[in-house]
């Protein structure tokens, strides 16, 4: 029996055709024999159906209003300050010890862009994790997230180099 026939059986009824090209990279880099990581629930919550609207909601909500206030506004803009970013990354590690999932991708949410806008508006990084660790989340955390926020954190990545 040849591969595709073998492919086939075990998946007789989808073509896979309506796959695009992003959710098939996710799909090959998944396949790859990495450890989950923990951005790796939310780039899921973020891709599947609603992911970019639940995204809008969870930004505009009470974590991001006590640290940074409007969060597009200062976290795409760049008009919050160093320490207001500090301070949601700290809200976010509170945040993500809670039992609750969806506490736990919010508080990700959080973590995740406290570090992109220190790096991409003020060149610093706010955390203890090795760039080498901090660049294939920030990655792939760009090609899940909607537009401007992916392009705020593709500018965090190419600042990691530069940053102090």
């Amino acid at each position: 029996m040849s591969q595709a026939d073998g492919f086939q059986q075990s998946f007789p009824d989808d073509s896979f055709a309506d796959l695009n090209e992003r959710s098939a990279l996710r799909l090959l880099r998944l396949g790859l024999s990495r450890p989950s990581r923990p951005v790796d629930a939310l780039i899921d919550r973020l891709l599947s159906p609603g992911g970019h609207e639940w995204f809008r909601k969870v930004i505009q909500g009470p974590t991001f209003k006590t640290c940074v206030g409007d969060a597009f506004t200062g976290l795409i803009s760049g008009r919050v300050m160093l320490v207001q970013l500090t301070s949601l990354k700290e809200a976010a590690k509170s945040l993500g010890a809670d039992r609750d999932r969806e506490n736990r991708l919010v508080a990700r949410v959080a973590y995740d862009l406290a570090i992109a806008a220190a790096l991409a508006h003020h060149g610093r990084i706010i955390t203890g994790q090795k760039r080498s660790e901090l660049l294939p989340v920030l990655t792939d955390l760009a090609d899940a997230l909607p537009e401007p926020w992916a392009d705020m954190v593709v500018r965090a990545t190419d600042a990691l180099d530069r940053a102090e």
